[in-house]
């Protein structure tokens, strides 16, 4: 778990809604820091939730074309993201967006990837950078 500090809060909500933009996942699909981030981000914005983001958004196509997000261990998932000024700024996935399949010696405990993650992250990086 984790918390921040109330002018951390401030700070963090300063850089969002001045146009700065987060990629955030928790390490292995770690539902303890899952919570806490959906906690601190709802506080921040209590009138603006994550929403899940369908994969006709332009972030799935802006240069991989994504049809759908599949998880080391099976089924598929979402990723979320929270608009502030018409833009989306934050993009969530409580699954894992790291290349633990090619990282020799990585400690991840049994976290559910997204097998997709190279491609995502390479569509976030532009998106945020485009759009």
């Amino acid at each position: 778990t984790f918390t921040l500090s109330e002018i951390e809060k401030k700070n963090l909500k300063k850089y969002l809604d001045n146009g700065g933009f987060i990629l955030a996942s928790p390490g292995c699909s770690n539902e303890k820091w899952n919570q806490s981030f959906r906690k601190i981000i709802s506080s921040i914005y209590p009138d603006n939730k994550l929403k899940n983001l369908d994969m006709k958004h332009p972030i799935f196509s802006v240069f991989y074309k994504i049809d759908k997000l599949t998880l080391k261990n099976g089924g598929t998932t979402q990723l979320e993201g929270l608009e502030i000024n018409g833009k989306i700024a934050l993009i969530y996935s409580m699954e894992g967006l790291n290349d633990v399949a090619n990282a020799e010696g990585c400690c991840c405990c049994g976290g559910n990837e997204i097998k997709e993650c190279q491609q995502v992250n390479v569509n976030i990086f532009l998106y945020a950078m485009l759009f």
